[in-house]
C-alpha cells in the first residue's frame, strides 16, 4: 500500500509539473537549456550527479509542489 501511495503522489507531481511547463513555455525553454548544458558536460549521460547540478529543475519542482501540494 505504501508503494502505491508513493507512486501516486510522484505521478501527480509530475503531471502537474508537465501542465505547469506547458502553460509557461519560457520556463520550459529555460529548463530545456539547462538540460542541454548538463548533457553536453556529461557527454549525453544523465546521471544522478548531473541531476543534482540542475538547480533550475529543483526550482521548477519546488514551485510545482508549492502550487499543487500533494497533501491536503
Amino acid at each position: 500500500m505504501f508503494f502505491v501511495a508513493g507512486y501516486d503522489t510522484t505521478a501527480t507531481t509530475l503531471a502537474h509539473a508537465s501542465y505547469f511547463l506547458a502553460l509557461n513555455p519560457e520556463i520550459q525553454n529555460k529548463l530545456f537549456a539547462e538540460l542541454r548544458e548538463i548533457l553536453k558536460k556529461t557527454e549525453g549521460e544523465l546521471t544522478y550527479e548531473a541531476l543534482q547540478r540542475m538547480k533550475y529543475l529543483d526550482n521548477v519542482i519546488a514551485e510545482t509542489l508549492r502550487l499543487y501540494p500533494v497533501t491536503s
